[in-house]
């Protein structure tokens, strides 16, 4: 953990992996499926590896900040309880 992150209290020393992502995303009902196919493919390559709070912290910002995509400010709300919920409970 580095010294930014202890600072601003993101513990990087759990990982959200693919499975525990998609368990998670498919107890969002707020999204439809088709932004659900979105979502997964929008962390699919971060997925690889599991995504640390950090990151999924910066990857939800990124989703949030696109205006673009069609999911709304709450349905990144949800997202967002749901997988870091899933990393707080690691």
């Amino acid at each position: 953990m580095g010294i930014l992150d202890a600072l601003l209290g993101i513990d990087d020393t759990h990982k959200i992996n693919k499975k525990e992502f998609e368990e998670r995303l498919s107890e969002i009902p707020e999204l439809s499926q088709k932004e659900k196919e979105y979502v997964k493919a929008f962390f699919e390559h971060e997925l690889k590896d599991g995504l640390t709070m950090g990151e999924l912290k910066q990857r939800i910002y990124k989703l949030e900040h696109n205006l673009k995509d069609g999911i709304t400010p709450h349905e990144v709300e949800e997202l967002k309880r749901k997988l870091i919920g899933e990393l707080k409970q690691k």
